[in-house]
């Protein structure tokens, strides 16, 4: 899982609060089984590692989007290591990485790799029909065992939830923004903007899913052209300033619980955008790169650029609802049926 950050990868890996929600959520679909081994795809798989994985009934990859031409499932993984894996590898709503230069042709190793994992397993479940359309380009030969069951994230709760009609939302705003990338302040300023406009009157909290640090670059620039350069936190103090209540949970409980008190999401967050999805939630979404136009193809919402007047008009919410539920009762309950074979 990406959830777990090692700390020699914390100068260039943030720990992601979204990267635990889907770990919670493939917990919650996987009931009674419990994970004996955790490691983090951040580092390499050693020996010992191997040895530990094959005292379980099943290796899962844990969500996220990694794919690309030169997938690994950990750092430095080979076709020959992975072979000392005799467990089955189940790859669980893994996604696409989302930068078209990564995603051109899958690498001769990669695709023996993405082969060897298929020949111990029934399916695989992948989260967009993006990422699926790249697999099955580049590995027909096991289109038949690619499905498209949607990230774990937007089935949060399915379960024990009753279907309802989507609930627009009154009371709290929760934003979020990605405060990373070329030109991210310009892009999460038009959220902040966009929410002061289309929510007057509301409380608005700032919900932060990572803890990102100036650059070198930025903190140099910051200090030739103070009035144009600005980091995260002069971006959080702009928040509050606004009026805004500005949170960094830690934790995915302390998260929910933010969450379970608001009405409506707004922002640039993809697992809080599927997380009030799940939970039958009206969310407008922002894209940051190319890994949510998957979702939104798949789903059937609509990405916001902040120019908008009215931005419930331009999805059906029920529409998405019922998409949803498609998933969980079509390509994701066969492939649970599936792992839970691996796991009697």
């Amino acid at each position: 899982t990406p959830a777990l950050v090692p700390d020699a990868a914390r100068s260039w890996k943030k720990p992601n609060v979204g990267d635990q929600l889907i770990l919670d959520s493939i917990e919650e679909h996987l009931g009674e089984h419990t994970a004996a081994v955790r490691l983090s795809s951040w580092q390499e798989i050693a020996p010992a590692d191997i040895d530990r994985i094959n005292g379980t009934r099943a290796l899962i990859l844990a969500g996220a989007n990694p794919l690309q031409d030169e997938y690994r499932i950990a750092p430095k993984m080979t076709l020959d290591l992975m072979r000392r894996i005799r467990v089955p590898i189940l790859p669980f709503g893994v996604g696409l990485y989302g930068e078209p230069h990564k995603q051109v042709r899958m690498s001769a190793e990669t695709a023996e790799m993405m082969r060897e994992m298929h020949t111990r397993i029934e399916y695989s479940s992948w989260r967009c029909p993006r990422t699926l359309a790249y697999l099955r380009e580049n590995l027909p030969d096991l289109a038949g065992q690619f499905l498209m069951t949607g990230c774990p994230v937007v089935q949060a709760g399915r379960v024990t939830r009753a279907r309802t009609a989507p609930d627009p939302g009154a009371g709290a705003v929760a934003i979020t923004v990605t405060e990373r990338g070329p030109g991210w302040w310009a892009r999460e300023m038009r959220i902040l903007d966009a929410a002061t406009r289309l929510f007057p009157g509301r409380p608005q909290v700032l919900v932060l899913h990572q803890k990102f640090a100036p650059t070198r670059r930025s903190r140099i620039l910051r200090r030739l052209f103070p009035a144009r350069y600005g980091g995260p936190d002069d971006f959080h103090a702009l928040a509050l300033r606004r009026g805004m209540q500005v949170v960094c949970p830690d934790t995915t409980t302390q998260m929910r619980d933010v969450y379970s008190r608001a009405g409506v999401h707004f922002g640039s967050r993809l697992h809080a955008h599927l997380y009030f999805l799940s939970q039958n939630k009206h969310s407008f979404l922002f894209a940051v790169d190319g890994r949510a136009l998957g979702f939104g193809e798949s789903l059937g919402f609509a990405l916001l650029d902040g120019s908008e007047a009215d931005p419930v008009a331009r999805t059906d919410f029920t529409a998405v609802q019922a998409e949803i539920a498609r998933l969980w009762d079509g390509p994701m309950r066969t492939f649970l049926q599936s792992v839970r074979k691996h796991l009697a």
